[in-house]
């Protein structure tokens, strides 16, 4: 855990895409990056006492374990999509069939941007990792620095007011499982040293890839704390 006045940081072990058989046609495809954000969300807390996912704890990278799990938690099977993205509503689905059971329960978020750019920062300065939905690929996760179509799941898992970036974890890389990391890790994918596991964007292009974001939060119940918004609402 990382936190200071002008930046928080969560320890997260990362997990990558791999080459998979699709549950939708049986072609050869990567697996669907959804599951694979929700499977580091899963381990994270995990470590922290919630296991929303039996014993997994995401060092044992099984294609016929967790993510076979996760296609089933999240209806993969069940719904009209492309090769093995799952689609918004599926995500949160599976995220509250995982938390039943636990202290936990998921949040969803989508607009505005004012709301969504805090919540996303009081989240992970509480500890939190969010869930993010890319909905046009920044530059910063591109080599050649410019943005390009597509959507992608990545987790954030710290932010810096000082510069205004913020840490993701991108599926793509793994990493040293024995390691743990921090903010220095994460860079821009045009960077020299990029590990495709860790990088870094700024708000401003998160607010340009019209994001939307996913998280777990103590029931409310088991926790007072909450973050009021100017509209009215509480986010936990």
């Amino acid at each position: 855990m990382q936190i200071s006045a002008n930046s928080a940081y969560c320890q997260m072990l990362p997990m990558r895409q791999r080459i998979i058989r699709s549950p939708h046609d049986g072609n050869a495809v990567l697996e669907g990056c959804g599951p694979i954000a929700l499977a580091m969300l899963l381990v994270f807390w995990a470590a922290r006492g919630n296991r929303l996912l039996d014993d997994f704890d995401g060092r044992r990278h099984s294609r016929a374990d967790i993510v076979r799990r996760l296609y089933i938690l999240v209806g993969a099977r069940r719904v009209h999509s492309y090769k093995t993205f799952t689609p918004p509503a599926g995500l949160f689905f599976g995220m509250r069939r995982a938390a039943v059971g636990t202290t936990l329960e998921a949040h969803h978020l989508s607009k505005p941007w004012r709301l969504v750019r805090r919540v996303l920062c009081h989240q992970i300065r509480r500890q939190r990792p969010v869930i993010i939905l890319l909905r046009n690929i920044p530059a910063c996760l591109n080599f050649n620095e410019e943005a390009s179509a597509g959507c992608h799941y990545v987790v954030a898992c710290g932010f810096d007011n000082r510069d205004g970036n913020v840490a993701l974890i991108t599926g793509w890389g793994e990493g040293d499982k024995r390691s743990t990391y921090g903010f220095g890790a994460h860079r821009r994918a045009s960077a020299e040293n990029y590990d495709t596991a860790h990088a870094a964007s700024t708000l401003n292009e998160l607010r340009r890839a019209h994001i939307s974001l996913f998280w777990n939060a103590p029931r409310k119940n088991t926790c007072n704390t909450s973050l009021s918004t100017a509209q009215g609402e509480v986010v936990s």
